[in-house]
């Protein structure tokens, strides 16, 4: 009888032994399921999607949401390990909705986070339902082809130990509102005029722009000039002449897409402009108005101001004014990461929405600010936009530290220093 219960307890313990053994061989067959689903999604479309590497563990980042740098969010993570758990609660989101310029790829990134955490880029595969859109290096590619047809864009989320999430993308379709190429000799009359002629620029003026000698239009580009020229002009007597041109009683729009492709030269003490005005009122008119403020209006669009003193890099501007007292509040600036003083033209532009306004350089999104459209006063006092019209501007400031551009740069044989367009386009 002895030898019997020694027996059972021996077979018993051999038994059990086995079960951990099964229970481990179980494990291992939810990872190679998890595995195994991963590689389905990364084959499914080879040329538009992206899967992670298998791993048996699970990184989460210990930040909390991005940052904002430089006008637009990034993601700084540090990571730390734990251990895979399956049917883990999972959020997708996009980082930065934007339209897009038109003709320009458009990009996108997203925000991935289990349990309030954002998680690895190595931890999920990403697909969409379109294989004209690319997935490179965590990003989702859509041409303009797929957003010209104003077709959503569906990206799926799979990580490895959770259920896949899926989220649109929406596509907006641009219909084109202004184009010139300035393909002759001359501006075309019926787009563009000189803007406030005989206009000086800051409280201490070097120059002026005189309607009849500030720009020229050859070989395909407008070139607007800063010339070192000799002049008087109501009794004063100025060394240089500037330029600036706008599209003022010719054409204007509210909303919309607004870009160039301009050249920069390499000059400080000069400020090369891109930007939007309202239309005149008896007070400074509004193309929208302040997230926050509602008698905020925003008079005054810089797209891009350039000057060799900021690096390689350009300003962006949205100025506002108080609606009620006419005074200047606030210039919302950002700096836009991009050397535009290359020698190659660069296609610099704005997209206007009733939400946001996003700012981009060669079609890359490089910042954008949030608005309000249409605004109510905490009197009930409803606020109206009105339309705007487009300017170019090349203005000179006095060589000394007044000038925020900087102190000059050039020399007298330099002149003229040109600020040379290729073409300019507008689309709602």
């Amino acid at each position: 009888m002895r030898r019997l219960c020694i027996y059972l307890m021996v077979m018993l313990l051999i038994l059990s032994t086995s079960s951990c053994g099964n229970g481990n061989n179980s494990s291992s067959d939810i990872t190679s399921e998890t595995s195994a689903d991963k590689s389905t999604a990364g084959s499914a479309a080879t040329s538009n999607s992206e899967t992670s590497q298998d791993i048996s563990e699970q990184s989460q980042s210990t930040s909390s949401f991005p940052s904002k740098t430089g006008g637009l969010n990034s993601i700084s993570t540090t990571t730390k390990t734990t251990s895979a758990i399956q049917n883990a609660e999972y959020e997708v989101s996009l980082l930065q909705y934007h339209p897009g310029l038109p003709n320009f790829d458009a990009e996108y990134s997203f925000i991935v986070k289990r349990d309030g955490l954002l998680v690895s880029r190595d931890n999920y595969s990403i697909s969409v339902n379109d294989n004209r859109v690319k997935v490179k290096d965590g990003q989702v590619i859509v041409p303009y082809s797929v957003r010209s047809e104003g077709k959503d864009v569906v990206v799926t989320i799979k990580p490895i130990d959770g259920k896949s999430k899926s989220l649109k993308i929406p596509s907006k379709k641009w219909e084109i509102t202004f184009d010139d190429d300035f393909n002759g000799n001359d501006l075309d009359p019926s787009k563009w005029s000189v803007f406030e002629p005989y206009l000086t620029y800051g409280s201490n003026p070097v120059s002026y722009c005189d309607p009849n000698d500030c720009y020229e239009v050859s070989n395909g580009t407008l070139k607007l000039l800063i010339q070192k020229k000799d002049s008087k002009l109501n009794g004063k007597t100025f060394h240089y002449k500037d330029a600036c041109i706008s599209t003022e009683n010719k054409f204007r729009q509210s909303l919309g897409c607004y870009v160039a492709s301009m050249k920069f030269e390499p000059w400080s003490g000069v400020c090369a402009g891109f930007w939007l005005l309202p239309v005149a009122g008896s007070k400074r008119q509004s193309v929208f108005f302040h997230r926050s403020n509602p008698d905020w209006g925003c008079g005054e669009v810089d797209i891009i101001e350039y000057a060799s003193s900021f690096g390689e890099k350009y300003s962006v501007t949205e100025h506002f004014w108080d609606v009620n007292s006419g005074d200047h509040v606030l210039g919302d600036t950002f700096w836009a990461n991009a050397n535009v003083a290359d020698g190659k033209f660069h296609a610099i532009g704005v997209a206007i929405t009733e939400d946001a306004s996003y700012y981009y350089c060669d079609g890359k999104l490089v910042g954008f600010f949030e608005h309000e459209y249409k605004a109510t006063s905490a009197s009930g006092l409803k606020r109206n936009p009105v339309k705007n019209f487009m300017l170019f501007s090349y203005r000179m400031g006095p060589n000394d530290d007044s000038n925020w551009v900087g102190k000059w740069n050039f020399k007298d044989s330099d002149f003229p220093l040109v600020y040379e367009v290729d073409w300019c386009r507008a689309y709602k």
